[in-house]
C-alpha cells in the first residue's frame, strides 16, 4: 500500500515537470503549432510515465529482490548446515566401522586364545582321565582279588552259619516239642480245674439262688407290712412305688426258675472291700446292672418322696432294704446288694432334688459315674 502511494506521487511529480515548460512554450508560440505541440507533450508525457512506472517497479522489486536473495541465503546456509552434519554423519559411521572392527578383532582374538585354553583343558583332561582309567583298572584287580578272597572266606563262613542253624534248628524243635508236651500237660491240668471251678461256681450259684428265693419270701412279708404303713401315713405316691417294686421281685421269681448258669472265663476285676475280684463278663455285666438298677429304682424312690412332701431318707426305703432287684447269682448276694445301694443313693439325692446330678430325667445313670462306682479293670 506504501510503494502504491509512492508510485503515484513519483508519476504526478514528472508529469508536472514535462507540463511546465511545455505550457510556456506554448504561450509564446504561434496558434498554429499548438496541436503539433500537444501531441510532442502528450508522447513526452506518456514516455515520462513509462519511465516513471519502470522506476516505480524497480523500487518494488528491490525488496522482493532482497527478500529473495534472504531466503537464498538462508537455504545455503541450511544446505551448508546438512552438507556438514551429513559429513559428521559419515565421520562418525565411519568411526563405529573402525570401532567395530576393531571389537570384532578383539573378539577373534579372545576367542582364539578360548580354544586355544579349551584345547589345552580337553588335553589335560584326556590325560587326567587316562591316569585315572589306569588307576582304576588296578584298584579293580585289587578288588577283584579281594573279593575273590572274601568270597571264599564267606563260602567257608556260609557253610559254617548253616551247620550251626540246623543245630539250633534241631535244639528248637526238641524244646518246642518239649513245650508243647508241657503246654498240653497245662491244658489238661486247666481244662480238669476249669471243669472243678465251673462245676463249683454252678454249685455255688444254686445255692445262691436257693438262698435268695427263700429270702424273697421273707422280703414279701415285711413288704406287706410296709405297705400297710405308707399307708397310714397318707404317703400315696411311695406306696404305689413300693407296689411295683413288689412287682420287680415277683417277676424276678418267675425269672429266676428258667434260669441256666453260663460259665465264662474271668476278664474284669475289680476292688472292693480291700482287695481285687477277677470275674466273667457275665458277672460284670451283673454288677454294672445293680448300679443301673440301683439308680433308677432310688430315682423313683426320691421323686415318691418329694412329692409326697415327706422329708429326706433314702435308708426308709423297702427298695433300699431289699436291694435285690435284678440278681441272678453270678456274684455274692452281699456284692450284688453293696452295689444296688451305691446307685440308689445317688437316684434317690437326683429324684428328691428334681435335678439330674448323677443321671437324666429318665432315670438313666450317667457312664462316668457307673465307671466311678464299679471301676472295672479289663484284664487283656
Amino acid at each position: 500500500m506504501a510503494n502504491s502511494l509512492y508510485n503515484k506521487t513519483i508519476i504526478a511529480l514528472v508529469t508536472a515537470a514535462l507540463l511546465t515548460p511545455a505550457l510556456t512554450i506554448g504561450a509564446s508560440a504561434l496558434p498554429q503549432d499548438n496541436s503539433k505541440q500537444q501531441q510532442d507533450n502528450s508522447k513526452q508525457q506518456r514516455k515520462a510515465e513509462k519511465r516513471a512506472e519502470k522506476q516505480s517497479q524497480q523500487q518494488a522489486q528491490q525488496p522482493q529482490k532482497a527478500q529473495q536473495q534472504q531466503v537464498q541465503q538462508q537455504r545455503a546456509q541450511q544446505q551448508r548446515a546438512q552438507e556438514d552434519q551429513q559429513r559428521q554423519m559419515k565421520l562418525e559411521q565411519q568411526q563405529r566401522q573402525r570401532d567395530m572392527r576393531a571389537q570384532q578383532e578383539q573378539q577373534r582374538q579372545r576367542d582364539m586364545r578360548a580354544q586355544q585354553e579349551q584345547q589345552q583343558r580337553l588335553q589335560m583332561e584326556r590325560q587326567r582321565q587316562a591316569q585315572n582309567q589306569a588307576a582304576q583298572q588296578q584298584q579293580q584287580q585289587q578288588r577283584q582279588a579281594q573279593i575273590e578272597q572274601q568270597r571264599q572266606a564267606q563260602v567257608q563262613t556260609d557253610q559254617q552259619r548253616r551247620l550251626q542253624k540246623q543245630q539250633v534248628r534241631e535244639q528248637k524243635r526238641l524244646e518246642r516239642a518239649q513245650e508243647q508236651t508241657r503246654i498240653d500237660q497245662q491244658r489238661a491240668l486247666g481244662q480238669q480245674a476249669t471243669l472243678q471251678r465251673q462245676r463249683q461256681l454252678q454249685v455255688e450259684q444254686q445255692q445262691r439262688i436257693n438262698t435268695f428265693r427263700q429270702r424273697l419270701d421273707q422280703q414279701q412279708r415285711a413288704a406287706e407290712q410296709r405297705e400297710a404303713f405308707l399307708r397310714q401315713q397318707n404317703r400315696i405316691a411311695q406306696w404305689q412305688f413300693q407296689r411295683d417294686y413288689l412287682d420287680h421281685l415277683r417277676r424276678d421269681r418267675v425269672r429266676l426258675n428258667t434260669f441256666r448258669f453260663v460259665y465264662g472265663p474271668p476278664v474284669y476285676r475289680y476292688y472292693h472291700t480291700g482287695q481285687y475280684y477277677e470275674v466273667s463278663r457275665f458277672a460284670a455285666d451283673e454288677l454294672r446292672q445293680a448300679v443301673r438298677y440301683g439308680y433308677a429304682e432310688g430315682f423313683r424312690a426320691g421323686r415318691s418322696d418329694r412329692l409326697d412332701r415327706w422329708s429326706y431318707g433314702f435308708q426308709d426305703s423297702f427298695a433300699f432294704e431289699d436291694g435285690s432287684y435284678g440278681y441272678s447269682g453270678y456274684v455274692s448276694f452281699a456284692e450284688y446288694q453293696y452295689y444296688f445301694r451305691e446307685g440308689f443313693r445317688r437316684g434317690y439325692e437326683d429324684g428328691f432334688y428334681g435335678r439330674t446330678h448323677y443321671g437324666s430325667l429318665n432315670g438313666g445313670i450317667l457312664s462316668g459315674i457307673l465307671q466311678t462306682i464299679l471301676a472295672l479293670q479289663s484284664l487283656r
